[in-house]
Formats: structure tokens, C-alpha cells, sequence
């Protein structure tokens, strides 16, 4: 089966690429959020994406993601800037934020479309404003929701995660391979078709 990851996510191909083969299409859609609701936002955006990708691929099965966080009742997308990436670390220095993926997998062949979310919790270490701006100094932060990235040197900051580690990173592999055995018979830990 021809997989295509619908999203120009470094994380995302990492963490797909331990699993199978797979093309990336990055969506051309532009993000619109105008839902408050980070799991409805999620979801929303993770389908767009794929969707849009699947119209060109009809014998594909498409995986679409979005991720962003939740701290202190906001929604917290991408730093702009330095600045705002900095500020973004200092706020979360001792305290917990939550990660939230949506992502659906849309397969043309079998009319299938599932949207579905993961949420994850990180705490971070208590930072000092030199650890911060020696980690920003990396440019990791750049593109990355939270302003950081856990599998890169950014892991450092993290004292504690609880849920998927994968979800962090930008695709909850877990939950996407249980739905794909589910009602598709595809298994991602072997490389043929369980039936």
C-alpha cells in the first residue's frame, strides 16, 4: 500500500520513517483556526490537510497532523520570533503544558476517514534565562509549536512527560497504528497486510 505523509513535519517523518516507507506531499492549504477548541482545531487542521492531499492520490492512504499546545487555558502555536520563543520557554520553565495532535487518515479506496487526537503532557525543567537563550541559540525552535523540539537538543529542557512520546514529537504512532489494524488490516510493526 502507497503511504503519503501529508506534512512537511521533520518530527513527523522521523518518527514514520522508523515504521514504514512512505512519499510526503506537504498541503498547500492555508491554516485557518477558528475554533477555540484545541482538539476540534486539531482535528480540523489534520483533515484539511490530508484531504487535500488525497485528491491527488486516490490510491493512497493519506495521513494528515497538526499539532499544538495548551497552557494555561491558550492555545499555543509557533513562535513569530526570538523574542516570542523566548517567552514562550520562560513561561513554561516549572510548570506543565499540554501537547495535542489531531490526525486523520483519509484511503480513497475503501472510502475511509478517520480524525481522532492524542494529548500529552510535558513539564519542563526550571529554566534560567541563559539555559533559554543558549537552547534558542540551536534555531530549533524554529517552526516548532511550544518553540521547541523534544527529540533534538530541546529534550533537555523537559524534566517529565506523561502519554505518548511520539505525540510530542508530532505524530501519536501508537494510536494511528491501532486504528490502521483496526479497520484497515494494516499493522505498521510488519511490513505485509495482516490479512
Amino acid at each position: 500500500m502507497k503511504i503519503i505523509l501529508g506534512s512537511g513535519s521533520s518530527g513527523r517523518r522521523e518518527v514514520l520513517e522508523k515504521f514504514t516507507d512512505f512519499d510526503v506531499e506537504v498541503s498547500k492549504l492555508e491554516e485557518k483556526k477558528d475554533y477555540k477548541d484545541i482538539k476540534i482545531l486539531t482535528m480540523a487542521l489534520s483533515f484539511e490537510k490530508a484531504y487535500s492531499v488525497s485528491q491527488n492520490h486516490k490510491d493512497a492512504l493519506v495521513i494528515g497532523a497538526d499539532t499544538m499546545i495548551s497552557f494555561e487555558g491558550k492555545n499555543i502555536g509557533k513562535a513569530k520570533d526570538y523574542e516570542e520563543a523566548f517567552q514562550k520557554l520562560r513561561d513554561f520553565s516549572g510548570k506543565t503544558h499540554e501537547i495535542y495532535t489531531g490526525f486523520s487518515l483519509i484511503y480513497p479506496p475503501k472510502n475511509f476517514k478517520y480524525t481522532d487526537y492524542e494529548k500529552t503532557l510535558v513539564t519542563f525543567k526550571n529554566l534560567s534565562d541563559r539555559e533559554i537563550h543558549e537552547y534558542l541559540k540551536t534555531g530549533e525552535y524554529i517552526g516548532k509549536a511550544g518553540s521547541y523540539s523534544i527529540s533534538e537538543r530541546g529534550g533537555l529542557l523537559i524534566s517529565s512527560i506523561c502519554g505518548d512520546y511520539n505525540n510530542v514529537i508530532g505524530l501519536p504512532i501508537t494510536k494511528i497504528n491501532e486504528i490502521l489494524i483496526e479497520y484497515l488490516n494494516i499493522n505498521l510493526m510488519g511490513s505485509e497486510n495482516l490479512g
